[in-house]
């Protein structure tokens, strides 16, 4: 498995900083990793469900039994790893949040909790007792993995200030529909905008501006960034732009094979 397009560099991609909030923003588990108030400091981490606010801070519905409980109320310090859709492993993109989680304010506990349900509208839990809702307000440092050779720490701020991919919520429907009915057109696209010729490709991402797709060549496996040919701000535009480059890319092949018929005759 190889990163991006071999002997290239990514390109055509939001920026860190909007790579790491839609991430956040997308994910509903995470790893919270706390400081153990039971084993006096050690870490202590485990998956558990997550939502965010409106800003990007990371919201937790947890109940006072929790570990994670106990080590926050002692000691506040911690991080959270969030994952893309379908993560499969290191060649695919992850966000580590470092801060601070603390209780949320009973002034913002109704409105924090419907972002919570929003997001896990099974969570019937959230109003029993014994539960609380915990917000990461301070975020000291944000690291991004976005694969292999792809990584960076943008500023705090640059993350709260950046928003959400605005296809990116979609692109799992958009990617199945393409990778069912049309891999013979996603071949062609690469083809003719990245004259880069595969026996086999499947999109696994997509965003505004444009699509990462699992290429297969010979015995040699890799993501290769294809951009779209204008970028995509709602699932209207996608399926625009990507009839616009299914077509063209289609002419081409079509004017190609006819090439390579007059040649031989």
């Amino acid at each position: 498995m190889k990163g991006d397009a071999p002997g290239k560099a990514a390109v055509d991609r939001p920026s860190h900083a909007e790579e790491s909030r839609t991430i956040v923003q997308l994910a509903k588990t995470c790893f919270l990793a706390t400081l153990s108030a039971e084993l006096d400091g050690y870490p202590f981490g485990s998956v558990t469900d997550l939502a965010c606010d409106e800003k990007g801070r990371p919201l937790f519905a947890i109940s006072t039994m929790s570990g994670h409980t106990k080590d926050l109320t002692k000691d506040s310090r911690c991080s959270v790893t969030v994952q893309q859709p379908a993560f499969a492993g290191i060649q695919d993109g992850r966000v580590t949040l470092t801060g601070n989680v603390t209780k949320v304010d009973d002034s913002e506990v109704d409105a924090m909790k419907a972002a919570y349900k929003q997001k896990h509208p099974e969570a019937f839990w959230v109003d029993f007792g014994d539960f609380s809702i915990w917000r990461m307000d301070t975020v000291l440092k944000v690291r991004y993995v976005g694969g292999f050779g792809r990584a960076g720490s943008p500023p705090a701020e640059t993350y709260f200030s950046a928003a959400p991919d605005p296809v990116a919520a979609f692109a799992p429907m958009i990617a199945g529909h393409m990778n069912v009915d049309h891999t013979d057109s996603i071949v062609a696209m690469l083809d003719h905008y990245a004259n880069l010729q595969v026996e086999e490709a499947s999109i696994v991402y997509l965003d505004k501006l444009g699509m990462d797709i699992l290429v297969k060549q010979g015995a040699d496996t890799w993501k290769h960034r294809l951009p779209f040919v204008s970028p995509a701000l709602d699932r209207k535009a996608v399926k625009e732009v990507m009839v616009e480059m299914t077509k063209t890319a289609a002419k081409a092949a079509a004017a190609k094979k006819a090439a390579a018929k007059k040649e031989e005759a």
